[in-house]
């Protein structure tokens, strides 16, 4: 059996870092390996307006190294991933 987990990137919206999980966390939601937008709106927005996306920011180094560890730490911590008998973890980023 395979768990998907997925960072939304350029995908996301920034008004999610005004969000009770995401501010104070040390993260933003609209990270993405460049600082190129995606093409057209989203309806992905923390009141659900559709807006166009913005512009992300790039991650450095050190933050994809994080987001690798935050990653691995979810799945080796997550009683529910051994109980559904996972064999493989499929990260999409």
């Amino acid at each position: 059996m395979f768990c998907q987990l997925w960072h939304v990137g350029r995908g996301a919206h920034d008004s999610f870092n005004a969000h009770h999980l995401v501010r104070g966390s040390g993260y933003q939601v609209n990270r993405s390996a460049s600082d190129v937008p995606q093409e057209g709106t989203t309806h992905m927005t923390l009141d659900g307006t559709a807006l166009a996306h913005v512009k992300p920011v790039p991650l450095t180094l050190d933050e994809i190294a994080r987001l690798r560890e935050d990653y691995t730490k979810a799945v080796r911590d997550n009683d529910d991933i051994l109980i559904a008998r996972v064999t493989r973890v499929k990260i999409h980023v």
